[in-house]
């Protein structure tokens, strides 16, 4: 299919991501459509972050991929007038009343050629009387739209190819006078109307895309015929700027509620950040990220003569009361003339803040205990979803309350409460809100023993 005219229209919406429309206009049906692409729409917030409290971060949601749609097409034209190749006049609408032996060509005011579907184009708006001075208004609808074949009208002046008209043969509307003076209907009259390059019959410059059709009218005696010239969009797309994208550009919605590519927070507590993408076609895309607060002050059970790893939250250098340098540091917990709780300080500098993390040691005498948990376990679902089970071999009922630590010291879970059987009890937890990473699960029986696992969130 040959092209008349085609306007490219390119906009950066953000990093990764670019669309382009194609507004089109084709000879044969004044619509090019552009041809949907599957969707592979991405967003990304980057890696998770730690900050201080108070501190605030700016989060980005990057979008890559492709998220095409199909161009809203052009469906409205504007016309002009015929350069009558048989005399100097240039009209789009011709009158002719054998009755009164007499004719009048009308210019064009405001014609406007709709397309608003394969089958049915309309002619509306209105003409003036090259002589008379007269406007009429037109209100015309064209149907039933199929290939031209040889049911064409040839042109007056020179020779014309056909092969890639399309006609109507169907008419219906009115024509009616400004001042209400004049009134007729119209139906088709010989050839169907026909539209292409060349089919205005009339016009002077050979090739010209346009359309044109003999018409009867109610009035006897009075016939006519429309020959326009038909241009490119009415109104072309404007090269548009994000906030007005409405097709193109991608919807952003956060979990906080805000709709902007960014966000900016705060949280005085770690807290999980998500973002959910639309782009065209409703292609959808995802991403979380975790902004984590490091907790001022934390505390751990340990039994005499263990051993225990505290880290400090991320940062560039660290200073421990113990005058270690590095982000974790061993501790071992002597087996006799044990305090009651052994407390260390541990002060992380970042680049835009200072942070001072106590964590405490709370030590006791295991020995002195019977441990009634014999085994603990974690298992994974079979089908790779973020789900876990817990499995707790216990000798004799009771409660037991259980939390789950990131790697970090930071606790992702708050302390729940539950019963368990003599033998075998399975636990459903939920982790699907878990980054990737590390974590350790502290399971403290009723008598106060704490049994733990280390498991790994994919």
């Amino acid at each position: 299919m040959k092209q008349y005219k085609l306007m490219f229209l390119t906009k950066h919406i953000s990093k990764g991501l670019e669309i382009t429309a194609l507004l089109g206009f084709s000879l044969l049906s004044g619509v090019t459509f552009g041809q949907a692409t599957a969707c592979d729409l991405q967003v990304s917030i980057g890696e998770n972050q730690t900050i201080c409290p108070g501190e605030e971060v700016t989060l980005n949601a990057v979008v890559s991929g492709t998220s095409d749609c199909e161009p809203t097409p052009c469906t409205t034209f504007e016309v002009s007038n015929t350069n009558y190749c048989l005399g100097k006049e240039e009209y789009v609408f011709y009158l002719s009343d054998r009755k009164k032996r007499s004719r009048e060509f009308f210019e064009n005011i405001d014609l406007v050629w709709s397309q608003p579907n394969d089958s049915t184009a309309t002619l509306k708006g209105k003409v003036k009387g090259l002589k008379s001075g007269q406007i009429l208004v037109l209100d015309l609808t064209y149907s039933g739209k199929t290939e031209a074949g040889n049911a064409v009208k040839e042109h007056e002046c020179h020779t014309e190819d056909s092969s890639e008209w399309s006609i109507y043969p169907n008419l219906s509307g009115t024509v009616v006078s400004e001042d209400g003076s004049f009134s007729v209907e119209l139906s088709p009259k010989g050839p169907s109307f026909q539209i292409g390059n060349g089919a205005n019959v009339t016009e002077d410059t050979k090739g010209t895309y346009g359309a044109s059709g003999w018409f009867m009218t109610t009035q006897d005696g009075l016939t006519g015929d429309v020959n326009i010239l038909i241009q490119p969009c009415e109104t072309p797309t404007p090269e548009p700027e994000p906030e007005s994208l409405s097709k193109a550009a991608p919807t952003f919605v956060w979990s906080t509620g805000e709709t902007t590519p960014s966000i900016t927070v705060s949280p005085d507590k770690t807290t999980q950040y998500s973002v959910s993408v639309t782009g065209c076609n409703n292609c959808e895309a995802s991403a979380e990220v975790v902004v984590t607060i490091p907790e001022s002050e934390s505390s751990q059970e340990i039994c005499y003569g263990e051993q225990v790893e505290l880290t400090a939250a991320s940062g560039e250098s660290y200073e421990w009361s113990t005058g270690e340098t590095t982000q974790s540091i061993k501790v071992q917990v002597p087996f006799d003339n044990v305090p009651e709780k052994l407390e260390y300080i541990v002060k992380v500098v970042n680049e835009n803040c200072e942070l001072e993390q106590k964590m405490v040691i709370i030590t006791k005498n295991c020995d002195e205990l019977s441990r009634t948990i014999d085994d603990l376990n974690v298992y994974y679902a079979p089908n790779g979803s973020k789900a876990i089970q817990i499995g707790v071999h216990a000798q004799a009922r009771q409660d037991i309350k259980y939390t789950v630590y990131a790697i970090s010291g930071s606790q992702q879970k708050p302390l729940a409460k539950e019963s368990v059987q003599t033998g075998d009890t399975m636990i459903s937890l939920d982790v699907s809100q878990f980054p990737s990473g590390l974590y350790v699960l502290k399971v403290r029986e009723e008598n106060g023993m704490v049994s733990s696992k280390t498991f790994v969130v994919y």
